[in-house]
């Protein structure tokens, strides 16, 4: 009787865990995710595309479901990404898959600044369903163009805020206009020394002095 029981007990585990789908955790050293992003950094609302390429690290057979990766401004367990459920990836012992380009939207109202993501991938290894997730990295959200977050320009000491980078020369229009006025005086003054000619003092000759003529006397004859 008592070895109908255990055979029992024994039976019903087996049946259980080959029923079961338990999921396990693939390690972290068993695979490796690279992320490509389509810029360094993002502002607010901004559309973002990424691809992921998923590499295993180990001998064993897997099977790729889900991929993507979860932002720290989503909620818990989102992530955006592509869902191959229909269509599994398999990746030999030591290779690797690269998906599609993912594309998604940044939130309108996410903070600036530093903000955390990892990559997630569900499928099948050896042991049954795993779910793996990858370290934490890291992306950088800059000011945007428009709404509350741009951020009030700074004016500079001393300086205009409208001056432009590159301030026009004017030293060639004023060489020109000095040398117009050059001429114009010139010409001027050429004007005023021909309205006045010279004025010639006469000469007298002083050397030979004009002779004086003899009166002549007045006789009667």
């Amino acid at each position: 009787m008592r070895k109908i029981q255990v055979a029992f007990v024994l039976s019903f585990i087996v049946v259980i865990l080959s029923s079961a789908g338990f999921v396990s955790a693939l390690n972290s050293s068993d695979a490796s995710a690279t992320v490509y992003l389509s810029s360094e950094t993002f502002r607010p609302n901004e559309t973002m595309a990424f691809r992921i390429t998923f590499s295993s690290n180990t001998d064993q057979q897997l099977i790729i479901q889900r991929i993507g990766i979860h932002f720290d401004w989503m909620g818990e367990d989102v992530f955006s990404g592509k869902d191959l459920s229909s269509n599994p990836q398999t990746i030999t012992g030591y290779g690797n898959y690269t998906s599609d380009p993912i594309i998604t939207q940044i939130p309108f109202n996410v903070s600036v600044g530093s903000h955390s993501y990892y990559v997630g991938v569900d499928g099948l290894d050896a042991s049954g369903n795993f779910t793996w997730n990858g370290p934490n990295e890291t992306i950088q959200i800059t000011y945007s163009n428009t709404g509350s977050t741009t951020p009030n320009p700074t004016p500079t000491p001393g300086g205009n805020d409208n001056q432009d980078e590159n301030p026009p020369n004017f030293v060639p229009y004023l060489l020109i206009v000095a040398a117009v006025a050059i001429v114009i005086a010139v010409a001027v003054i050429v004007k005023e020394l021909r309205k006045k000619p010279k004025q010639i003092a006469p000469v007298t000759d002083k050397t030979n002095p004009p002779t004086e003529q003899p009166q002549k006397d007045n006789y009667d004859i």
